[in-house]
């Protein structure tokens, strides 16, 4: 790490993440999570031109169905959580050089949850609510 970031490290805390050219190519992928089982997952893409997925800078979501090995990829950061299982989770993940996902982050404060894309949220997370108050 160079001095100028150094010292902003030491000003403004940050994470620092180096650009994976994939995300403009292949897009980024989510996975989402309810009580630790997966529920849907969606790929999100760049406008042409870009490298940012947000709808708001003209990315596009759809739906997908992920194989064995990328939803195993998934559910490998969520049961490494080192605590209780959180109700709900988005794990971000890009495609890397050797087609393997990479974790890019995993949210689980507040993540949007894609319910476009995942039509059995509602009453997964309605059962997932259900038998957390039941077991409490």
């Amino acid at each position: 790490m160079g001095q100028i970031q150094r010292d902003w490290h030491m000003l403004h805390p940050a994470m620092l993440q180096p650009f994976l050219p994939q995300i403009a190519s292949d897009g980024e992928f989510s996975f989402l999570f309810i009580d630790g089982q997966f529920s849907h997952a969606l790929r999100k893409l760049p406008a042409k031109g870009d490298y940012r997925v947000q709808s708001i800078y003209g990315g596009t979501e759809e739906a997908v169905s992920p194989d064995g090995a990328d939803l195993a990829s998934a559910q490998a950061v969520v049961d490494a959580i080192p605590f209780e299982i959180p109700l709900y989770a988005r794990i971000d993940m890009v495609r890397g050089d050797g087609n393997d996902l990479l974790l890019m982050e995993a949210e689980l404060i507040e993540p949007y949850l894609y319910p476009e894309q995942g039509p059995e949220l509602g009453p997964r997370m309605a059962d997932a609510i259900a038998k957390r108050i039941e077991n409490k």
